[in-house]
């Protein structure tokens, strides 16, 4: 930022003005977006968290490839090669007979975490006595409070 470059008077205004559009944009882009909805980031309850299965597609990618530094015509090659296989994956997929290979570690940890919070959630429902909505309620407080802690 370049905030240090601006007169002392000046900074904290700078600092407020970059917020408020920091925050505008993040409203704009990432809440309220058209493209990339919360309900589309969310990763509660979710086995995977990470881009790891990607990036063991690319990897396998670029295995099959005996190079990573690939131009655009080997990489467009690869990837309809790839493409071909995808309703095949779909389908092998759908049928519960194509699955993820899961570490038996993880897999426990997700056990673990699952359990927790579903005693937790029990805990809070049992704690909360809900009456009829409020006028600043929202449909989805009772969810929030029971199923996402």
């Amino acid at each position: 930022m370049s905030l240090p470059y601006l007169p002392v008077e000046q900074i904290e205004p700078a600092f407020s003005r970059l917020m408020e559009v920091a925050k505008g944009y993040i409203a704009r882009t990432w809440v309220n977006g058209s493209v990339w909805r919360p309900h589309n980031r969310c990763v509660l309850r979710e086995v995977v968290r990470t881009n790891t299965d990607f990036e063991g597609w690319q990897r396998r990618i670029n295995a099959r490839s005996g190079n990573p530094n690939l131009g655009m015509y080997k990489v467009a090659a690869l990837l309809r090669d790839e493409s071909e296989t995808v309703d095949l994956q779909i389908r092998l997929v759908s049928q519960h007979l194509l699955t993820k290979i899961k570490r038996k570690t993880f897999v426990e940890i997700h056990g673990r975490l699952h359990q927790a919070r579903t005693i937790m959630k029990r805990k809070n429902c049992r704690q909360q006595t809900y009456g009829g909505p409020s006028v600043t309620s929202t449909p989805w407080d009772h969810q929030l409070r029971c199923t996402y802690v």
